[in-house]
């Protein structure tokens, strides 16, 4: 079994190629291209698409004799917004799905994100789509592009964290900080997962016999104040739920810049989490959560040791 990785050398990259490398034959690295778009929607999208003959010459290149292709590219900034972003987001999973398709690799598995459905009361793995920023919205693009087509799945971590990844180390001092709070009990599920146990997940699906078109990783049983506390080694404030909600409510209205709507979302991540579908595919399917909150204390140990260097 040869796998090929575009986006090997980044942050999911780097940890899918580990979490693969027992169960496979070869790993092929493949350099994730620079592409640039203006397009902000399908039509425009499959125009660029259409006028990327070099890339999708190149790409298809470098995965022949590839069972499997897996996207672990992109740009995963929250806050961004741009032509870097759609071309990252949008248009190069278009462009790899297509190589693949060429040389008729057994699977394509684009790695896309939960952020595609930001906007919704509950996750679930439906073609239902809420963004609610450019980078959502670059997401849901990119979903949209490879549509249901062939042996494509498109799996969706949830909030992604690791000591090599800014908004983490922004969560981990807050969690420190006299900033850390949570509404109400902090009971409220979060769907916050880190980075080694998304690259298994990813593991699992790639190798999986018969995954369904879209998988949404499972709820790991990460609370609003469980994180804060695991992170920060104290207990957040408890504020109330209804003063919680007047926050949220202020920045709602405020300017709508890319900015404002990661913070928002990152913020109410943290206060009132959001609901996931019980019914998963990974868990019936038998993949197991690997980690646990002692995990979690090892990366605010680690994200310690790099603040101390």
């Amino acid at each position: 079994m040869i796998v090929g990785v575009v986006g090997a050398s980044g942050f999911i990259g780097s940890a899918v190629c580990s979490a693969l490398m027992p169960h496979v034959s070869r790993i092929v690295r493949i350099p994730a291209p620079r592409l640039r778009t203006s397009a902000r929607n399908i039509l425009d999208l499959e125009k660029a698409a259409n006028g990327a003959g070099s890339e999708l010459a190149a790409l298809t290149q470098s995965i022949s004799g590839c069972d499997i292709v897996v996207n672990a590219a992109g740009v995963a900034r929250a806050g961004a917004s741009g032509d870097e972003l759609f071309g990252a987001n949008a248009l190069m999973p278009a462009i790899i799905g297509r190589a693949a398709r060429r040389v008729q690799t057994h699977r394509f598995l684009h790695i896309s994100s939960a952020g595609v459905q930001a906007g919704l009361a509950r996750l679930d793995a439906s073609r239902n789509y809420a963004p609610i920023s450019p980078y959502t919205k670059s997401k849901e693009l990119g979903e949209r592009m490879l549509g249901g087509s062939g042996n494509t799945v498109i799996y969706r971590p949830t909030s992604v964290h690791g000591s090599d990844r800014q908004v983490t180390r922004q969560v981990w001092r807050i969690a420190r900080s006299r900033l850390s709070s949570v509404a109400g009990a902090g009971d409220l599920p979060t769907p916050q997962t880190l980075v080694s146990s998304v690259a298994s997940a990813a593991t699992f699906i790639a190798l999986a016999e018969a995954p369904p078109d879209v998988v949404l990783h499972p709820y790991e049983g990460v609370t609003t104040a469980g994180i804060l506390r695991d992170l920060g080694g104290r207990e957040p404030m408890h504020i109330p739920v209804d003063a919680a909600r007047a926050v949220l409510g202020v920045l709602t209205v405020a300017p709508k810049t890319p900015a404002v709507a990661a913070n928002r979302k990152r913020l109410e991540m943290l206060w009132f989490g959001q609901e996931q579908d019980a019914a998963n595919w990974l868990s019936a399917a038998g993949w197991g959560i690997p980690y646990s909150a002692d995990d979690w204390r090892l990366l605010a140990a680690q994200l310690e040791e790099q603040a101390r260097e």
